[in-house]
């Protein structure tokens, strides 16, 4: 029943937003009372605090599971720079989260962290095993992948541009993978 709820209610947030969302839509949505709901969830708050635990616990767990199956650092770095959660995280819901829910802002820094570190430690493996060009600097590498993690608060830049946050993480991806000039 908690899946239930959550899944719902994923669909609500993603339609209102975080504060905009109600217990008296989603109980609507779901066919059940209010009452039902708190059986499982304290308030609109814990099924908040749910939602996110469980967009960021499928991510981790599908990153780590796709990192496991890749061959090669490449294929890691990719796995950690597109990875999947069960259910969306709208940017304008980071957004809201960054302004009313501190908590759950909290969870998105720790888990952009959690990337960064996977990253960085991908990016020592590759030069380690000379998967990168020996004039790379790998610190300078792991400053680019730290700054370019704080696209996720970019919010403005990606609208004034008409990204979304995948494409600006492709693009991320392809200039720190490809480079930036056409191969001749």
């Amino acid at each position: 029943m908690q899946e239930s709820i959550l899944k719902e209610a994923s669909l609500l947030i993603g339609k209102h937003g975080l504060r905009k969302f109600s217990l008296d839509d989603l109980a609507a949505g779901l066919g059940m009372s209010k009452k039902t709901i708190y059986k499982y969830f304290s308030g609109k708050d814990a099924i908040i605090a749910g939602y996110f635990d469980e967009v960021l616990g499928t991510d981790r767990a599908n990153t780590l599971g796709e990192m496991h199956k890749a061959v090669g650092w490449r294929d890691k770095f990719q796995a950690v720079v597109f990875s999947y959660h069960k259910y969306k995280l709208p940017l304008r819901v980071i957004e809201e989260a960054h302004k009313f829910y501190i908590q759950e802002w909290e969870k998105v820094e720790a888990y952009r962290k959690f990337k960064v570190g996977l990253l960085t430690d991908l990016l020592h493996e590759a030069v380690e095993q000379g998967g990168c060009r020996p004039t790379i600097r790998p610190e300078i590498l792991i400053y680019m992948i730290e700054k370019s993690s704080f696209i996720i608060y970019e919010s403005e830049f990606l609208r004034k541009h008409g990204l979304t946050l995948r494409q600006a993480w492709e693009e991320v991806y392809r200039v720190l993978v490809e480079g930036i000039f056409e191969k001749k």
